[in-house]
């Protein structure tokens, strides 16, 4: 399929932006309680949060497009998902074993392997909790998305159009019900994260697959703006009300706002306005979907230097730092053909 050079350029900026909202989320206490609405960092964290978002939107938009140009549903579903969990599996494994050469190596070899059997335990005590989000919790996004296209696929093979776009909208819903507003009058509780699974991921993937249906055109450009500022007002309208109203302290993931963010740079993407001829872009953005799973590593062994960094030089640091390292790190990967599987 041809590429869009707009969707490249997201894709870039949104994995950084990813880097960027796992960054500033150190920030914060284990609890992730926010202290008052306008920290920088609260800001810096909250803004980044369309980039899953806008992948589940991609992601199902081309989903989509060989749908409607006439591919097998379910053949299609299958080799999407087949695709996407051997990247799971995989970068599952590699998180099983230690690789912080500032913490974990001071142990030793007998404190590695007893490091890793801790891991392999953990999984083993907890599956369902590994069928979610793997052995890295920002595993979750892999393991939503498989979800979200089997959902999609089997409403969509038996003509269920409506059931899902109503479904979805239910889920993403009770997602916020039970995550943002979880602490308010309206709120519920539930012994899990609604973040995970089919909650938000299967309204976004499903956006980007109705987005399929429609022709792109140079007008989606300022339609995306509006549903970007439209959707950014909301975001903060919420944030400021849940902390100030309500006094909610939990950071959030998804907010009601962040919905339209997401659909807003999907919008401005496929348009294909903002750089109609930027073909460079592409060798870089194949390379997201490894950047995406790789940065955590870095990101865990460089907050070591946390310390050797005045006020807040760190973060700006730290972010350049880790996807410069993740991408370099992916591009090797993606010279060797086995390797090439789990990073592009």
């Amino acid at each position: 399929m041809k590429r869009i050079p707009g969707v490249d350029l997201f894709k870039i900026i949104g994995v950084i932006a990813v880097i960027t909202l796992h960054v500033t989320s150190l920030s914060f206490p284990a609890t992730r309680h926010i202290t008052e609405f306008s920290n920088p960092l609260l800001i810096a964290n909250q803004a980044a949060r369309f980039a899953v978002p806008y992948f589940f939107i991609i992601s199902g938009y081309f989903w989509g497009k060989k749908i409607i140009a006439g591919a097998d549903i379910l053949q299609t579903s299958i080799k999407f998902v087949k695709r996407v969990l051997i990247v799971f599996l995989a970068w599952s494994f590699i998180y099983l074993l230690p690789y912080d050469i500032f913490g974990d190596f001071k142990y030793g070899p007998v404190g590695l392997l007893k490091i890793t059997f801790s891991h392999v335990l953990d999984v083993a005590k907890h599956p369902l909790r590994f069928l979610l989000v793997g052995t890295s919790d920002h595993l979750w996004f892999l393991s939503a998305l498989m979800i979200s296209a089997i959902t999609c696929a089997c409403l969509l093979f038996t003509r269920r159009i409506y059931i899902l776009l109503t479904f979805s909208a239910v889920l993403y819903i009770i997602g916020l019900l039970g995550g943002a507003y979880a602490y308010t009058p309206i709120g519920i509780h539930f012994a899990f994260s609604t973040r995970n699974g089919p909650f938000e991921g299967l309204a976004f993937f499903a956006s980007g697959y109705f987005l399929s249906t429609m022709k792109p055109n140079r007008s989606w450009l300022w339609k995306g703006c509006v549903f970007l500022a439209v959707g950014y007002m909301l975001h903060f309208l919420e944030l400021y009300l849940l902390i100030a109203r309500f006094e909610v302290k939990i950071l959030p993931d998804y907010l009601l706002g962040t919905f339209f963010v997401g659909i807003g740079f999907a919008l401005i993407a496929l348009s294909n306005a903002v750089l109609p001829s930027a073909h460079f872009l592409s060798t870089y953005a194949t390379l997201t979907l490894g950047v995406y799973a790789i940065h955590v590593i870095y990101l865990d062994l460089l907050v070591h230097a946390k310390g050797m960094f005045p006020g807040g030089l760190w973060y700006p640091f730290i972010i350049i730092a880790v996807y410069i390292l993740s991408v370099s790190r992916v591009f090797l990967m993606s010279k060797n053909q086995t390797l090439r599987q789990i990073v592009t």
